[in-house]
């Protein structure tokens, strides 16, 4: 029995990181979309608690430590065009008390009409 036990615990923590890549993808999408509207977050950096899943009741029961991201404006050498270097990232526990961290960092450029 103990091997179905390991191997139900080792599925669970792949479901969490599954979703704390979900969670930070739609984090850097939306990041992405306020900055192209011209709503450039402030403070340029911040890190919080968040938590990536609710049971039925809506009580979480996944919490990340810190969901991070820091903006920052890049020189394009261009008056066409501005760029902003955005990374984020997130951690967590998994079931198996590690601290487990993902990284996005990319280069949103914006084209002036």
């Amino acid at each position: 029995m103990i091997g179905v036990a390991q191997a139900k615990s080792g599925l669970r923590s792949i479901q969490i990181e599954e979703e704390a890549f979900d969670y930070l993808q739609g984090y850097t999408e939306k990041l992405k979309g306020k900055i192209s509207s011209g709503v450039i977050p402030v403070p340029a950096s911040r890190c919080n608690p968040e938590c990536i899943e609710y049971d039925k009741d809506d009580q979480c029961i996944v919490e990340a430590r810190e969901v991070c991201y820091e903006v920052r404006k890049k020189d394009t050498g261009s008056i066409l065009a501005r760029s902003y270097e955005i990374n984020t990232k997130i951690s967590w526990v998994d079931n198996f008390d590690v601290t487990q961290k993902l990284e996005f960092e990319t280069v949103h450029l914006i084209m002036k009409k």
